[in-house]
């Protein structure tokens, strides 16, 4: 599958994407349109939040939108293939970010609550348009097309297919206020853009006829948005409340003189409702575990961090290597090599190289300042490595070496899909939503490709927990996912052959202050909601203090570290591009 991902400023905080799927006949330019209303709209979704004087401009940027048109299969030039609707679906989702907001039109539409359905861990949100969930009549459901009038169509197909998709093009206007003139408008653009493959508009045709997805809605529990036209003839009104009921957690717009293409029809109106949507439900969700500290927090605590990272970072090192004893002693390159970024990236703060295509090609993920990187290289002379870190001043330290450097959030890495022999993540992962960084880890792999992943599990600074139980009831440390969690969400991206190992690391202090001070000196003092506010009073400071010199040892106070050490790889996926996603725009 193809994908082409543009860059991230480095002025900006990690991506969120908005991907739009085409309904039948036409293709990925039917958006064209409707994209300058759509940017400007949830252009105010972008602005940063205001900067502090602990926070410069790049941590308090606010997420970023970017918005994809795909093509699917035998359209706008992507190669046909005969492939199921479910399985059209899906490469749609193995082809997209963790966490990307689907937006689809009709048979788009269709296609993307199929997705929503079946991988609701991946999806962000949804908006339907002139969508249904059945397009042809059952004996239960009239809110549909009569079975004549889509045999009718197929049957038109076979023998005019320019002529049958004009039909259509006059028919779902039918209605509309501005029916004439959006008639030209996409008569016209029949005419300037390359024909359908015939195979995938029949192919469309029986999806339409075939598929009912009524009974997987009461399941779905993706944000959703509803916009439809009053007068839409395609997919009657009746369709849209049906799905407004059914699926809880949507809401629904009604353009009361639009037919069944709205967003043609009404632009704006459609593009403030998108913007609105997305405000609300998604731009401000942060994490998708309300329990982890806020990204821009957690960035400026390692910018911070970074310049005496390396002095202190003990356990980081000792997990990075047996992290990598566990790795293959060979490393194959992807066939082809396809590079992963093209042409340099404006926030590449090293001089940029395109990865050879004879090379193993690896990627370390929340990289920090590089050390993971010095251990690949030893145990493989030539790797090409790209860094990826979201706090600047980790991605400017000198132990990066020629490394190209991707200022990126490992939730949402700018990366076409299926390029990475080898994804490297050490302790980076434990202030993630370890789904949506395995999603997009299996994402960024080729088929085959290996993982190799440590985090911090629930047992990791138990005594600072224990000292603090029966002092006070709040959260002195992270959430940290357990083993089993872990596996699921390996399972869930799709790895195979997966070995966890769960090692117990122990650091000593001589005191609680340098214990505490050396916690903080690697930025790991943030633990996200339920957290104190303000300074502890001398009574629990001194309670605390006692309590933890309870369990002194030997060697001196204990700081245990829980070690999840994961090794899998990525299962076979079909060779061949089931759709294209164009370049996104800003």
């Amino acid at each position: 599958m193809s994908v082409s991902v543009a860059h991230t400023p480095r002025a900006r905080a990690p991506s969120r994407h908005l991907a739009l799927i085409h309904g039948w006949g036409f293709g990925a330019e039917v958006w064209q349109s409707t994209l300058s209303a759509l940017r400007l709209a949830v252009d105010h979704l972008d602005h940063p939040l205001p900067a502090t004087p602990q926070t410069d401009a790049t941590q308090a940027a606010a997420p970023h939108w970017q918005i994809h048109r795909l093509s699917l299969p035998g359209y706008d030039g992507v190669a046909d293939r005969d492939e199921t609707f479910a399985a059209c679906a899906q490469a749609m989702v193995d082809a997209l970010p963790a966490g990307v907001v689907l937006g689809g039109w009709s048979l788009g539409g269709l296609l993307a609550l199929h997705a929503a359905a079946t991988n609701p861990e991946k999806i962000g949100g949804l908006i339907l348009i002139g969508a249904t969930p059945c397009f042809q009549e059952r004996a239960d459901w009239p809110a549909a097309q009569p079975a004549a009038t889509l045999a009718g169509f197929r049957e038109a197909l076979a023998s005019d297919a320019v002529a049958t998709r004009r039909r259509f093009a006059a028919q779902l206007n039918q209605g509309d206020r501005q029916a004439r003139p959006l008639t030209r408008a996409l008569t016209n653009l029949l005419a300037t853009t390359p024909a359908p493959a015939p195979a995938a508009l029949a192919r469309g045709l029986d999806w339409l006829r075939d598929v009912d997805l009524r009974p997987p809605l009461r399941a779905c529990r993706v944000p959703t948005l509803i916009v439809h036209g009053a007068h839409d003839a395609i997919a009657p009104p009746g369709a849209a409340e049906f799905l407004a009921a059914q699926i809880e957690t949507s809401e629904y717009v009604c353009l009361a003189d639009a037919a069944h293409a709205p967003f043609l029809a009404e632009p704006e109106q459609v593009a403030a409702a998108i913007a609105r949507f997305l405000g609300k439900n998604i731009a401000q969700s942060g994490a998708a575990d309300p329990t982890l500290p806020p990204k821009r927090l957690v960035r400026a605590a390692f910018d911070r961090a970074a310049a005496a990272y390396d002095d202190v970072a003990v356990i980081q090192r000792r997990v990075a290597a047996l992290l990598c004893a566990g790795l293959p002693k060979a490393l194959a390159p992807t066939c082809g090599g396809a590079a992963p970024l093209g042409t340099a990236p404006p926030h590449a703060p090293a001089p940029w190289r395109a990865p050879s295509p004879t090379r193993p090609l690896a990627l370390d993920a929340g990289c920090g300042t590089g050390f993971g990187g010095l251990e690949l290289r030893a145990r493989w002379e030539g790797i090409e490595l790209v860094a990826a870190d979201f706090a600047p001043a980790m991605l400017a330290h000198p132990t990066h070496g020629g490394s190209a450097r991707v200022a990126s959030d490992i939730e949402a890495l700018p990366f076409a899909p299926g390029v990475f022999d080898l994804y490297w993540s050490s302790l980076a992962v434990q202030w993630c939503d370890s789904a949506r960084v395995l999603a997009e880890a299996a994402r960024s792999l080729r088929a085959g490709g290996h993982l190799a992943l440590s985090t911090l599990g629930p047992d990791t600074f138990a005594e600072l927990r224990q000292s603090f139980a029966g002092i006070d009831r709040y959260r002195h440390t992270l959430a940290f996912t357990d083993p089993d969690t872990v596996r699921e969400h390996l399972q869930q991206a799709g790895f195979v052959d997966i070995r966890l190992e769960r090692q117990t690391l122990t650091l000593h202090y001589d005191t609680l202050r340098a214990l505490l001070a050396a916690v903080r000196d690697i930025g790991a003092n943030g633990v996200g909601g339920g957290a104190r506010r303000g300074l502890m009073s001398r009574r629990v400071w001194q309670a605390f203090t006692a309590a933890y010199e309870a369990q002194r040892q030997p060697a001196g106070l204990p700081a245990s570290y829980d070690v999840i050490l994961v090794h899998a790889r990525k299962a076979a996926h079909p060779p061949a591009a089931a759709c294209a996603i164009f370049p996104p725009t800003f």
